[in-house]
């Protein structure tokens, strides 16, 4: 049996076509699989972007150090060797509105004539020398830690003595002698002041106030050849610092501590 060209023919376009439709599904597919593989990679990244993704540390902050205020403050007043002394106090924080405060100070210098004594006395080589002792207690009514305006009532004990070379005016009389008298006092008072601390290691006090003292004791010497029963001390000393009224003042530089 003889089969014809046509039938062949037919049957090779059926074929062909067969094959470009099977090439045409293998490559759906595999552009198909490439898509979902791609898709489910990147959904996977999504799903994990937070978790995979590192922990962002936080800026680091600078610490900056505060010191606590210091309690403590040594001073010394600037204004002491005008009246030749050396006066050194001790200031104490209680609380963030008061503190107290001891003052101590020392004269001692070649001064201070008798100009009260008879007529019949002189005197040469005077020699004074005195302690104080000043307590007192600050209330800060503006500021904190010692440090704004305050006021301060205090106490003041002074114990001065003066000494001298005396001898009398009668001629041909030649008799003299050292003597010395001692005076103490006790002053009460009130100061008001300010006060600044610079980056809590230094301290600048300014202060003035009126003060009365009172004499407590005197001593005068006993001579045969001298009656010294009404001799003070001369009106070149600031007889304030012996009795009556007064006006106690200080510029002082101090550290903390």
């Amino acid at each position: 049996m003889v089969i014809g060209l046509e039938p062949v023919y037919q049957l090779a376009i059926i074929f062909k076509n067969m094959k470009t439709l099977k090439l045409i599904t293998v490559s759906f597919l595999v552009v198909t699989t490439l898509s979902v593989s791609a898709q489910v990679e990147y959904k996977m990244k999504q799903d994990n972007q937070y978790t995979e993704r590192k922990k962002e540390e936080p800026i680091p902050v600078k610490k900056i150090k505060t010191e606590p205020p210091k309690e403590n403050i040594i001073k010394i007043n600037l204004l002491s060797p005008i009246f030749y002394t050396l006066m050194l106090s001790y200031q104490h924080n209680l609380n963030e509105d008061k503190s107290i405060q001891i003052t101590a100070g020392y004269m001692n210098f070649d001064g201070f004539s008798n100009s009260t004594s008879s007529y019949s006395y002189y005197n040469s080589n005077p020699h004074t020398e005195a302690y104080f002792f000043t307590p007192e207690y600050r209330y800060l009514f503006v500021g904190d830690n010692m440090s704004g305006s305050y006021i301060a009532p205090f106490l003041k004990y002074t114990n001065m003595s003066y000494s001298a070379d005396y001898g009398t005016n009668y001629y041909p009389t030649t008799n003299h002698d050292r003597f010395t008298f001692n005076y103490q006092t006790l002053g009460i008072g009130i100061c008001i002041g300010q006060q600044f601390i610079y980056k809590n290691k230094i301290s600048i006090d300014i202060f003035a106030g009126p003060v009365y003292n009172m004499l407590l004791a005197k001593t005068a010497p006993t001579s045969p050849n001298f009656n010294f029963a009404k001799i003070e001390i001369d009106n070149s000393i600031n007889k304030l610092n012996i009795s009556g009224y007064g006006i106690r003042a200080g510029f002082t530089v101090g550290f903390l501590f």
